[in-house]
């Protein structure tokens, strides 16, 4: 074979490659053009799914060193069956967990530029395992979802004056990625050592502010109660429903400033595209809203929970 020849089927595989590429691209930009707002159910059903990865099947499963799972079996088992856990079987729990998340925050912090470890945190205030503070240098969960909440807000108000397509999209799926991590940092602080909820000192600035802050305060709420217990089943049930309610506002506010196009390529909140930690959806849900709720009304489980902020400030949309 001549270097004529070899340059002309090189060329032909190039021109195969591209015209895969372009039928692909153009497959997947028909089947995906300007997908619809995910509707409450949907939403609901991946928020489930994302608390139970966040809280027990990647910390328990994934992260967890084989030999530590081994020794407390039973009492990793208990709470993954959703029994209640005592105080004393608790407080071992959550120390035990906080080590996992330690040993894992390097890895976390390659997918989230937001979290935020901090040092000896509150060291004068009664913690969840009757002791004071946190010491060491830790994600700190409320910390690193305020940032994360920041961060959105940032990424919806450059949505809204974007002067590009392309920037659009970016801040877009940023604006998903960010609401995702919200929910990545306070889901496993459910089940970890931490200390009490402090409340914002400004006046919430719209619904979206209330809602977020209501989020990190039942999260933080359930903290404090025995693990599995009605009191932090509820505190779970309202911080979900809170936080279903806030992507819910979030897509609402990135389909009110995209095109088509630009909805397109930015996807949803269950997209590829915020190139967050995958969580595989065949996973069995070990923790869902039915689950925590037991015997609570159906009408109830898709209903926000506003509650007054602690600041008592009015709210201005």
């Amino acid at each position: 074979m001549n270097l004529k020849q070899a340059m002309r089927r090189v060329g032909f595989a190039v021109s195969g490659l591209i015209l895969i590429l372009l039928l692909t691209a153009g497959g997947y930009f028909t089947a995906h053009y300007n997908p619809a707002p995910l509707s409450a159910s949907e939403i609901t059903e991946e928020v489930d799914q994302l608390n139970d990865e966040a809280t027990v099947q990647g910390p328990h499963f994934k992260f967890a060193d084989a030999e530590l799972r081994r020794q407390h079996l039973a009492l990793f088992t208990k709470v993954e069956r959703g029994e209640v856990v005592s105080d004393s079987d608790a407080i071992q729990y959550r120390l035990l967990y906080q080590g996992i998340l330690y040993g894992q925050q390097s890895f976390f912090g390659r997918f989230d530029r937001e979290l935020k470890v901090l040092t000896d945190v509150g060291m004068s205030d009664s913690n969840n395992v009757r002791g004071m503070g946190i010491a060491g240098s830790h994600d700190h969960h409320d910390a690193s979802a305020r940032s994360n909440y920041e961060d959105l807000r940032a990424q919806l108000d450059g949505i809204a004056g974007a002067s590009s397509s392309a920037a659009s999209v970016y801040r877009g799926i940023l604006a998903y990625k960010d609401t995702r991590d919200i929910l990545f940092h306070l889901a496993p602080a459910t089940h970890s050592k931490s200390v009490p909820y402090v409340p914002p000192t400004a006046a919430p600035r719209d619904t979206l502010d209330t809602l977020f802050e209501t989020v990190l305060r039942e999260y933080k709420l359930a903290q404090f109660e025995a693990i599995n217990s009605p009191p932090f089943r509820q505190h779970m049930i309202d911080a979900l429903d809170n936080y279903d309610a806030l992507v819910q506002e979030v897509q609402r506010r990135v389909y009110a400033h995209q095109s088509p196009l630009q909805r397109t390529i930015t996807g949803t909140f269950t997209g590829w595209q915020s190139l967050n930690y995958h969580v595989p959806h065949k996973s069995p849900l070990r923790i869902s809203r039915a689950g925590l709720a037991g015997a609570r009304p159906t009408q109830h489980l898709h209903q926000p929970v506003l509650s007054p902020l602690a600041t008592g400030h009015e709210i201005h949309e």
